[in-house]
């Protein structure tokens, strides 16, 4: 309804040590939170109200930024990407579709 605050749902996310200065540089998601580890990665936190405003984002930074939590998000992600590649794979003489 109007003036009701969309319930957001915190995500984890790990950034490669290679692009993880252009999410230092300035917040890319909502509500952004980041701490840098050792290895030069980042562990990101942000509140996300849909799985679909993440996941472009995620994408775009392929393979740099991976979903660490929630695992189901994840687990999305990866099947995506597997329609994708299942879309561009050759199809196979005499499949029916």
């Amino acid at each position: 309804g109007v003036g009701r605050e969309r319930q957001l749902d915190p995500a984890l996310l790990r950034v490669a040590p290679e692009v993880a200065r252009y999410f230092t540089r300035r917040a890319l998601l909502p509500r952004q939170q980041q701490r840098a580890d050792p290895d030069g990665s980042l562990l990101v936190t942000t509140q996300i109200g849909h799985i679909n405003q993440l996941i472009p984002m995620v994408r775009y930074w392929l393979p740099h930024v991976r979903i660490v939590q929630p695992t189901a998000w994840h687990q999305a992600l990866l099947d995506n990407l597997r329609q994708t590649l299942a879309q561009w794979e050759p199809q196979t003489a005499g499949a029916g579709r």
